[in-house]
């Protein structure tokens, strides 16, 4: 079996169909991207500070808020195309980008293969918002720093960089502090070094993001993002708004994965006190620890479920793979790529009381789905083929059936 496992993984036949069926499904999703409003998600925000930008009302130093790096890069193309269609086009030159490093840095047939699939999948290529470049830089800097990791060799390509520009473009960066805590962890346990000209890029890089947002800091205390904030007269955040909303869907007032208003949670902190709603993630994990237990186990079999539509088999894969291999020398090692992802779902699953979005867990989604071919190869070695193609035979089943929810639409 595991033979005709390896012999089908090599046919060259097999390989053309897996491509075929990956080609498909990508032409397919970008298909239905195109039939997406422009004005859909956040990204009306976006195109209305590049309007701003454009028309000299507001400057990259003096602003109520935008996500600064995001609009140095993609202002170009909102004056020439026009807001809403121009941070389009910056993101589909990005998505041609972001692939072209891909290919260029990882060779395997089948590493891509499952690496496309959540990239069509779950990357937001879809609205005009910083989503997309925010989660190429995290990646390639949690991709720089396992492969450092794996090989035992100093962090190169510019991993620091791309983890500075990362922070620079969302806060949503804060989430993945535990991930690059363990990745951290290993690499200095295996006393791996920096490049030194990486160090000044980094270092370089968040000068200037700090030197940008100086007269934020000066003025408020903090650093400039994309505003999604409500009026600070309301005297409410986003936060409070995600926890009273999970109170709101936990006793059926509103649908699952949908917000109550900001007038809503005004007036509940009216009626039942300023403190009533946590105001920090901190305060959201500690406010009541049994809704934190519940809606961590909830949010993680979320997770794992709809990781596997996006995924296949390689998330799932990735969390049970330490299991078996308990009997290994270097257990912690062996299983850097497992804990490394372990540790982000988890992280996401605790910390958000409300619904989970999978679009925040992508950088990881993308790092395991390039990985997890060779980490069979390394701890299976023969019975890896069984593994690997099972992984691509489910694959391209969910492939064919996106396909199929789309051709269906004309039928």
């Amino acid at each position: 079996m595991v033979n005709s496992a390896e012999h089908i993984l090599k046919n060259k036949w097999f390989k053309c169909a897996v491509a075929a069926t990956v080609a498909s499904y990508a032409l397919f999703r970008l298909y239905y991207y195109s039939q997406l409003p422009l004005q859909s998600g956040d990204s009306g925000l976006f195109a209305q500070n590049a309007e701003q930008l454009l028309n000299g009302e507001i400057t990259l130093t003096q602003n109520n808020g935008f996500s600064v790096f995001y609009h140095i890069l993609s202002l170009p193309f909102a004056y020439l195309f026009g807001t809403f269609e121009g941070n389009r086009v910056f993101n589909a030159v990005l998505a041609v980008v972001f692939i072209a490093y891909v290919f260029a840095n990882y060779r395997s047939f089948y590493s891509r293969v499952f690496w496309l699939l959540p990239f069509f999948t779950a990357a937001t290529l879809d609205v005009g918002t910083n989503d997309l470049l925010f989660q190429f830089f995290l990646f390639i800097g949690l991709h720089r720093l396992y492969m450092a990791i794996d090989s035992k060799q100093k962090l190169s390509g510019f991993g620091l960089t791309a983890l500075a520009t990362a922070i620079c473009i969302r806060p949503l960066f804060v989430m993945y502090l535990p991930v690059l805590a363990v990745l951290f962890g290993f690499f200095f346990w295996n006393r791996l070094k920096f490049s030194r000209n990486d160090v000044f890029a980094a270092t370089g890089l968040l000068l200037i993001f700090l030197t940008l947002n100086a007269v934020s800091i000066f003025n408020n205390g903090k650093v400039l993002y994309d505003n999604k904030e409500p009026d600070p007269k309301l005297g409410v955040n986003w936060i409070e708004r995600q926890y009273l909303s999970q109170l709101a869907v936990n006793s059926g007032k509103i649908p699952n994965y949908t917000h109550v208003s900001w007038e809503e949670v005004t007036a509940y902190k009216a009626k039942n006190g300023e403190n009533s709603l946590p105001k920090t993630l901190i305060q959201a994990v500690t406010f009541d620890f049994k809704l934190t237990l519940i809606e961590a186990v909830k949010d993680f079999l979320y997770i794992v479920k709809d990781g596997t539509r996006q995924t296949g088999l390689t998330l799932l894969l990735v969390l049970v793979l330490p299991i078996f291999s308990f009997r290994k020398s270097s257990y912690l090692q062996t299983n850097a790529l497992s804990i490394t992802v372990f540790i982000g779902v988890l992280t996401f699953a605790v910390v958000i009381i409300s619904f989970v979005e999978m679009r925040w867990l992508v950088p990881l989604m993308l790092l395991a789905a390039l990985h997890i071919e060779s980490v069979f190869r390394k701890q299976f070695h023969k019975q890896a083929a069984v593994l690997i193609l099972s992984n691509v035979l489910f694959n391209v089943l969910i492939a064919l059936y996106g396909n199929w929810n789309i051709i269906r639409q004309f039928l």
